[in-house]
């Protein structure tokens, strides 16, 4: 027999964004410089750059200088 590890809502939780601002949304999801040199090199499309750009403002979680 297993047992949920998670409730309902925490699952729920996990799966989703929280809830921010529009400022919020500008200032940690505004890739930085380094981000963007990051993602350019290696003949990538710019469809993968733009998931890349958001999947490194998503796990970096800071603010853009």
């Amino acid at each position: 027999m297993s047992e949920k590890m998670f409730s309902d809502e925490q699952l729920e939780q996990l799966r989703s964004f929280p809830e921010i601002s529009a400022d919020e949304l500008i200032r940690y999801f505004t890739p930085t410089a380094a981000d963007a040199a990051f993602v350019s090199p290696g003949g990538r499309g710019p469809v993968d750059r733009l998931g890349m750009l958001v999947q490194l403002c998503t796990l970096l979680g800071r603010e853009s200088t």
